[in-house]
C-alpha cells in the first residue's frame, strides 16, 4: 500500500505540476494581454501629450496672433487720426490762402466801374482781368461776393471755362 500511496502521490503530483503549468500558461497569456493593453495605453498617452503640445504651441500662436492684430489695430486708429489731422490741415491752408488772395485781389482791383451792357444786378461793380492760376471761387472771395452773382452778370454757364486774360464784371454786393 505505501507503494500505491507513493504512486498516488506522483500522479496527484504530476496532476498537481501539470495544472500548475496551465494556471502558469494562462498567466502568461492574460500578462501578454495586459502588457499589450500598456503598450496600446502608452501609446495613446504619447499621442495625446503630443496633442497637448501643439494645442498649447497653438495657444501661443493664438496670443501672439492677437497681440499682432491689437498692435495692427492700434497702428490702423493712428494712421486714420493722422490723416484727418491732415486733411483739417490742408482745409486751413486752403482757406488762409484763399483770404490771403482775396485781400490781395482787393487791394489790387481797378476803382469801382459802371456796368457797360452786362445784365446784372448791380450797375456798379469792379472789372477784373483773369490771371493764371485763378479761379471763379478765388476771385468771389476775394471780391466778397457769391460765384453765382459773378456767373449771372457775365453770362457764364461753366464756372471752369474762365480764360487768362478774361475780363470780368464783379458786381457790387
Amino acid at each position: 500500500m505505501i507503494v500505491m500511496a507513493s504512486g498516488c502521490a506522483t500522479l496527484n503530483g504530476e496532476e498537481e505540476a501539470a495544472q500548475q503549468r496551465e494556471d502558469r500558461l494562462i498567466l502568461d497569456e492574460k500578462l501578454q494581454r495586459i502588457s499589450g493593453r500598456i503598450e496600446t495605453i502608452e501609446l495613446q498617452m504619447e499621442r495625446l501629450q503630443m496633442d497637448m503640445d501643439a494645442l498649447r504651441a497653438s495657444q501661443g500662436r493664438s496670443s501672439q496672433t492677437q497681440a499682432l492684430q491689437s498692435a495692427l489695430d492700434d497702428v490702423n486708429r493712428r494712421m486714420q487720426s493722422l490723416e484727418a489731422a491732415r486733411v483739417k490741415d490742408r482745409q486751413e491752408i486752403v482757406d488762409s490762402l484763399s483770404r490771403k488772395i482775396g485781400d490781395i485781389m482787393k487791394a489790387s482791383a481797378p476803382p469801382k466801374a459802371q456796368a457797360s451792357s452786362r445784365k446784372s444786378m448791380s450797375n456798379t461793380g469792379y472789372e477784373h482781368v483773369v490771371k493764371a492760376g485763378e479761379t471763379l471761387s478765388a476771385i468771389s472771395t476775394a471780391y466778397g461776393v457769391k460765384p453765382s452773382v459773378i456767373m449771372d452778370a457775365n453770362n457764364i454757364k461753366d464756372p471752369n471755362s474762365l480764360k487768362v486774360g478774361q475780363k470780368l464784371f464783379v458786381p457790387d454786393r
